[in-house]
């Protein structure tokens, strides 16, 4: 049998730049800019579970807009749809990005100084590339004591009206917090918390034309829901049909991986139901007429099966077992005798109905819908259809079951125990 020549796969790797120049394979998704950029939209949330793409395709959007590669925009995009119909908006911006995750939450004050401190590391990042203020203008900025006193000094700075401001994993120490202390996270968001305060100074940005486009990314719209009035400007295309394959994978890329790996091509339809079982279910839209796969989980399977043409020992990517400490957490949101027995339903039913929140309310009690809502934003259900004017949700795959529902099981033994 004759060797195929093996491919790169991006294992891991979210860096856009590397993934271009170093022969990685990338399943081609910058046909979603040319989309965004159509949609006329600027200030714009796109939210997913997690390991399904989002750090990879905000990397993309750094690299195609940032000014500072427009020498190596052949390199970078010239093999991809992009790179051969460039819009005009391509390398025309200062790219602030930041990134949320990371932050501890152990104490309100640590979060609160780790929230602060990474606003001031990813301006310092951001002057840096662009050499954007003067060391003593730079001093005045670093020196300020809140979050929004760190963005209103740098906006009075600078002046130009060219940023392009990249955030993800937006919510990734508030879910965190949310889970930890219902009352701290309601602090930061709503009406003087620092949360609310650091947006409120970006959206005066964006009024002043200093921010001309915003991209956000995370799990859940309750962090962005909780700020109401104070960043009400973002357009949500988490929901929008024409975006609903822009992260992940679908089952054609899949089998186009496939095709580039196998070496016993008639092996190709039982690893594509055996992965369809284990990696796939996503569904963002009830008209979708694709669901998706975990991008992470693919890329593990296919980078093991290339090199042994076998499956792994475990289908499941032990890299991305969950906290379960912090997961307990979550059934103690308002209303948790509610909540364990919606959990159970699921578990005896395999699927329960509702009706999907798009708008999260914190002064109002924790609906049975806004707890399916929150487990469908997390990942830990999808839709399966519609009944009537509800919605179906169910457990969208074998990894989910395994990481997440195999747990929630037990916590309702230990419970009726």
């Amino acid at each position: 049998m004759r060797m195929k020549n093996k491919i790169a796969l991006p294992k891991g790797l979210s860096n856009f730049r590397d993934i271009a120049l170093e022969g990685y394979y990338y399943v081609d998704k910058t046909p979603y800019l040319a989309h965004i950029e159509e949609s006329r939209e600027k200030f714009i949330s796109f939210l997913r579970p997690r390991k399904i793409g989002k750090s990879l395709f905000v990397s993309v959007l750094e690299h195609y807009y940032g000014l500072e590669f427009k020498d190596q925009f052949t390199d970078i995009f010239g093999q991809y749809y992009i790179g051969q119909h460039p819009t005009p908006l391509a390398n025309c911006f200062a790219v602030l990005k930041m990134d949320f995750s990371g932050i501890d939450t152990r104490t309100e004050e640590n979060a609160y100084q780790g929230f602060l401190e990474t606003i001031k590391i990813h301006l310092g990042e951001f002057n840096d590339s662009y050499d954007a203020l003067s060391p003593e203008q730079f001093a005045e900025v670093v020196i300020q004591p809140s979050p929004e006193l760190v963005m209103k000094a740098f906006f009075r700075h600078y002046q130009k009206k060219d940023i392009y401001l990249i955030i993800d994993e937006y919510d990734h120490f508030t879910n965190e917090l949310l889970l930890r202390d219902l009352s701290q996270f309601k602090k930061s968001v709503t009406h003087e918390g620092y949360l609310r305060k650091f947006y409120e100074a970006i959206k005066l940005a964006t009024q002043q034309g200093i921010v001309n486009r915003i991209f956000i990314t995370g799990v859940s719209p309750l962090t962005m829901d909780a700020l109401t009035s104070g960043f009400n400007i973002i357009t949500h295309l988490s929901h929008h049909p024409a975006f609903h394959n822009m992260m992940g994978f679908t089952e054609e890329e899949v089998s186009i991986i496939l095709d580039l790996i196998l070496e016993a091509p008639h092996r190709k339809a039982k690893i594509i139901d055996d992965l369809r079982i284990w990696y796939n279910g996503y569904c963002f839209h009830k008209s979708a007429k694709a669901r998706i796969y975990n991008s992470n989980m693919v890329m593990y399977f296919c980078a093991h099966f290339q090199t042994f043409q076998d499956y792994p020992d475990r289908m499941l990517d032990p890299n991305i077992a969950p906290d379960y400490g912090k997961l307990r957490k979550l059934f103690e949101i308002k209303g948790e005798e509610g909540n364990y027995e919606l959990l159970a339903e699921v578990l005896k039913k395999k699927q329960v109905l509702g009706d999907l929140i798009y708008q999260f309310s914190f002064e109002r009690d924790f609906s049975q819908n806004q707890f399916i809502s929150f487990l469908y934003y997390l990942g830990y259900l999808t839709i399966a259809g519609q009944q009537g004017h509800e919605t179906i949700f169910q457990i969208p795959n074998q990894v989910i079951q395994e990481l997440y529902w195999e747990y929630f099981a037990e916590l309702i033994t230990k419970r009726e125990q």
